[in-house]
């Protein structure tokens, strides 16, 4: 995926990844463990999408980001 491409998809998909990112935040601020939050990403990962799959591997990075970067710990989703 060229960066003009790379660049579109993200506008478009930015509410979503933020609102993700407040979703895991929540969670992480519930006590869920590393494990649960690897569970959900895991379930983002696999779910059904109609979305071409070069555009679901940028956000699936894109999303595994956005969770690691609301953890407490060392940064890393384990």
């Amino acid at each position: 995926m060229d960066g003009k491409t790379r660049a579109i998809v993200l506008i478009k998909y930015k509410p979503m990844i933020e609102e993700f990112k407040k979703a895991i935040a929540e969670e992480r601020k519930k006590g869920a463990s590393e494990a649960r939050i690897a569970t959900i990403i895991h379930y983002v990962e696999t779910s059904a999408f109609d979305i071409d799959p070069e555009a679901m591997e940028m956000m699936r990075l894109e999303l595994a980001e956005a969770a690691k970067a609301t953890s407490p710990g060392t940064g890393t989703v384990q």
